[in-house]
């Protein structure tokens, strides 16, 4: 798992930088799966794509520094440190990191659309907010990781606790 974590943190932004780079040959596909988007390229400028590959990148960021504290959870859990304060703290970064992630998309999705639609004609701007059962659900996981993080947590209290009696 700590190894498809690095993994997924190299790909992750490779994949936006493609997308990017390749915008030109994705606009058409964009068309399709929403029509009301007016993405045309003769209205698009390089520094609008680049804004929005710098842009994405950030956001993305925060789910790579996720990623990264989930990857050090399971380097802790290779060397047999499971129920650690350390440990807890990995899992509460990694689920507070899904948490915002859920949370940026709908500004993500405004931001990009308008980034996007910015040069087009009078009256053929695109503001589009997304938030779906996607990001309801990665909610959900990032609150249940939060939750298994408290009860880590005091257990590793009571643990100390009752290690100071005996």
């Amino acid at each position: 798992m700590s190894r498809f974590c690095l993994l997924l943190m190299i790909i992750i932004p490779s994949y936006i930088s493609w997308f990017w780079f390749t915008f030109e040959q994705h606009t058409h596909d964009l068309s399709i799966a929403r029509p009301s988007v007016l993405i045309d390229m003769q209205f698009i400028q390089t520094y609008q794509l680049v804004i929005a590959w710098i842009y994405s990148l950030l956001v993305a960021g925060v789910l790579i520094y996720g990623l990264f504290k989930l990857r050090k959870l399971f380097q802790l859990f290779l060397t047999g440190t499971f129920f650690s304060d350390e440990a807890a703290n990995h899992l509460h970064i990694f689920g507070l990191m899904l948490f915002v992630t859920a949370l940026l998309k709908p500004l993500t999705s405004a931001v990009l659309s308008l980034l996007l639609t910015m040069g087009n004609p009078v009256g053929e701007m695109s503001l589009i907010v997304e938030f779906g059962s996607t990001e309801l659900f990665t909610i959900f996981i990032a609150g249940t990781f939060m939750a298994i993080t408290w009860i880590l947590r005091e257990g590793n209290r009571l643990a100390k606790e009752n290690a100071e009696f005996v």
